[in-house]
């Protein structure tokens, strides 16, 4: 995992941001009750989160975590295989058989769909979020190097474009067109051959996420607040600008309706020609864009939870809680919904919000201090694990979370003569659990 400045410290959300990856936040911490009868201690360790949506092939739901690991599983959650990579792995696309999936650790792998077997791996100079697209023989994704890759089958480079920001939003094939955004605030249009057709500048450096095309028209989300309408030929038809942020996936649509999410904790629904249809407000961020099946829509927030709302009108017909932020895109197959979660696990659930299972990821390993709850209080207590620590001597901070539902992050641990050694922290209230 990257090392975060003690700057990147949030209370607001409970996550830390990757800064040397655009805007795309990333798990850092989390934490695992271990309840008694008079006290709560909690192991603080890195990774396990699924921040990323799953994929369906066959019988089998695959999906990447924090923990470095791509899963597959059955239908009914058990564990088939599971392939480890050097870093975190992104959402993974299965064509033919064979798994395409990119990871932070900057290299896509091809595996054998059936058991896991590394079929072989393409470098870059970067870490890979994008989810790989196959497309006529080739698979296509971006990088944070700034390049769009294309490479056959086989693994070989076929050609690569550069763009002069970071990419780790997903590509869109129409026809004979390649659409993608760069974290230049651009969006490019390819041929399948590499050949540059267009591009739109949003007239900043901003994020721009992946786009999809709806009814002639593509609609893709960006950073700098705005949902962008483009003819088909990169010319600008509309921009509506939120509150907030983007969610950098891909927007909704269904029939003559665009669904998105925004940092300002709102789900947005407009028609295609931008008018506002409804929007609904849940606690916290919305990271993720809403999937539509059977007129209602599905959402996760980071206020933790799932939400099912009728698609025509915004109205809540249920949500479904988690323990952690949901960021992950939903996933539905026959009536079931797959979705992953902050609290190091995949869920299955009904399209009426019951619950079917979960699976656990791992954790990649432990941090270096050990967290336990004042009983009674409202205050928790880090302590520097003396056998995983860096310096001499123990370090110990305590902090009031009697405003903070959740709060992780980076620290230092602070001695004479200065800083000396570094973790991640997380503190959960007790009321949580």
């Amino acid at each position: 995992m990257n090392k975060y400045s003690s700057e990147s410290l949030r209370s607001d959300v409970g996550f830390s941001i990757d800064d040397s990856f655009g805007d795309m936040e990333m798990e850092a911490v989390l934490a695992e009750v271990r309840a008694s009868d008079e006290n709560q201690a909690f192991n603080v360790g890195i990774g396990g989160s699924v921040y990323r949506g799953a994929e369906t092939y066959g019988k089998r739901i695959y999906f990447g975590a924090c923990d470095k690991n791509i899963y597959c599983l059955a239908l009914d959650g058990k564990e088939v295989w599971k392939f480890s990579t050097g870093d975190v792995v992104c959402e993974p696309a299965v064509h033919n058989g064979v798994v395409y999936v990119g990871s932070f650790d900057t290299c896509v792998y091809a595996l054998n769909a059936d058991n896991g077997g590394p079929m072989w791996k393409f470098s870059t100079d970067g870490k890979v979020g994008s989810k790989p697209l196959f497309h006529k023989g080739k698979i296509y994704f971006g990088s944070e190097d700034g390049n769009i890759y294309a490479v056959n089958e086989n693994g070989g480079l076929v050609w690569k474009c550069n763009t002069q920001g970071p990419i780790f939003c997903d590509i869109f094939a129409h026809g004979d067109r390649l659409i993608i955004g760069s974290g230049d605030g651009c969006v490019y249009c390819f041929t399948p051959d590499g050949e540059l057709v267009w591009k739109f500048s949003t007239g900043n450096s901003k994020l721009v996420g992946s786009a999809v095309v709806h009814k002639g028209t593509i609609f893709v989300p960006s950073t700098d607040h705005s949902l962008y309408a483009l003819t088909l030929d990169g010319k600008l038809r509309w921009r509506l600008e939120t509150g907030g942020s983007l969610s950098t996936m891909r927007p909704g649509v269904c029939e003559d309706m665009i669904y998105f999410g925004s940092r300002d904790n709102t789900i947005y629904a407009v028609d295609t020609e931008g008018k506002l249809i409804w929007k609904y407000k849940t606690s916290s961020m919305i990271i993720n864009s809403p999937v539509v099946y059977n007129d209602i829509a599905y959402v996760g927030s980071c206020d933790y939870n799932v939400y099912a709302l009728r698609a025509r009108t915004g109205e809540l017909v249920w949500k479904f809680p988690t323990k952690a932020s949901v960021i992950a895109r939903a996933l539905i197959v026959n009536d079931v919904i797959y979705i992953g979660s902050w609290d190091c696990n995949l869920y299955a659930i009904t399209t009426d919000g019951q619950f079917l299972w979960k699976f656990h990821t791992a954790l990649s390993y432990t941090a270096p201090v050990d967290v336990k709850y004042a009983h009674g209080k409202s205050r928790f207590e880090l302590v520097w694990r003396p056998d995983m620590e860096t310096g001499k001597g123990k370090a110990k901070e305590e902090m009031d979370v009697k405003d903070y539902g959740s709060f992780s992050g980076s620290y230092m641990k602070k001695e004479e003569g200065g800083y000396v050694g570094s973790g991640k922290r997380s503190y959960i209230k007790k009321r949580d659990f």
